[in-house]
Parts: C-alpha cells; sequence; structure tokens
C-alpha cells in the first residue's frame, strides 16, 4: 500500500473509534437522564 492509502485507512479507521465513542457517551447520558426524570415521566408514558 502506498502511504497516502495508509493514512486514509488509518484515517477512517480512527474516525469510527471517534464515533463510536461519541455514540458510547450519548447512550450513557441517555440512561442518567432517563434514571434521574423516570419518575417524572411516569403519568406520561402510554400503557
Amino acid at each position: 500500500m502506498t502511504v497516502d492509502k495508509q493514512r486514509e485507512v488509518d484515517e477512517r479507521i480512527e474516525g469510527e473509534r471517534v464515533e463510536q465513542v461519541r455514540k458510547q457517551i450519548i447512550e450513557e447520558e441517555r440512561i442518567k437522564l432517563l434514571r434521574e426524570h423516570a419518575h417524572r415521566l411516569l403519568g406520561y408514558l402510554p400503557k
């Protein structure tokens, strides 16, 4: 592989890793907010 091609592959892999970490943080925060505010939502959830 050429140096440019390898750099592109490395950048794509790094971008995917960053995106995965970002999604994990968002999911953790979503769960934290749900736990914190779930008692307020009980009357609004469909049965």
